[in-house]
């Protein structure tokens, strides 16, 4: 388990600055097998309320 915010800001920039966050990441498959690797990262982040409202905001679903 991993606390650092330096890579998940790195990656995800609409997290703005994070309170915290408690994440892991990995690669699925065998390292022996050659071909693209398919990556995962699982995170709780928690966020200053101000960001989390304009981010519900930004990204509420839309009718079609």
């Amino acid at each position: 388990m991993r606390t650092d915010l330096e890579p998940l800001t790195k990656r995800f920039s609409a997290l703005g600055g994070p309170v915290s966050a408690t994440w892991m990441s990995g690669t699925m498959g065998d390292a022996r097998v050659p071909g693209p690797s398919t990556y995962w990262l699982d995170a709780i982040v928690e966020l200053a309320p101000m960001r989390a409202r304009d981010l519900r905001r930004d990204f509420t679903p839309k009718p079609t």
